[in-house]
């Protein structure tokens, strides 16, 4: 079954993302040691499970690039930066990293992870160019 984002708002109910004008499904699917192979998440995706939590540190990046290959618009990828990338030069690169493993063009949201100081640390000073790239670059 192909869907897109908008087509599930019938069959599952969203929420509006903060001021973004984006609605995301009430349920998502995380893939944190997901082992199911890509009829499962193809299947949550049609039903309108399409916000997608995944990171580089998952190792499930592939799997679910195979999974939304069909379907790429409907779901809302989002992907984390480790504390490991937050140089500039290396939020680029894991940004990169994940497109290639999900052979797709482009990420919905990346945001980083790791312990409160580190992230308020990459969000003041570290990666804020990196991520600028990102965006005028997509």
């Amino acid at each position: 079954m192909k869907v897109t984002v908008s087509e599930t708002v019938g069959i599952m109910g969203h929420k509006g993302l903060a001021e973004t004008g984006v609605r995301l499904p009430s349920i998502g699917l995380g893939i944190w040691q997901y082992k199911g192979g890509i009829e499962p998440l193809q299947t949550g995706i049609a039903l309108g499970a399409c916000f997608i939590d995944t990171a580089e540190s998952y190792d499930t990046e592939e799997i679910l690039g195979r999974a939304i290959k069909q379907n790429r618009k409907a779901t809302f990828l989002a992907t984390k930066v480790p504390p490991r990338h937050f140089r500039c030069a290396d939020v680029i690169a894991a940004a990169e990293g994940s497109l290639k493993r999900l052979k797709t063009n482009y990420l919905t949201s990346i945001s980083c992870t790791g312990h409160r100081g580190s992230v308020e640390i990459f969000l003041r000073h570290i990666a804020r160019q990196g991520l600028q790239y990102l965006c005028k670059n997509q």
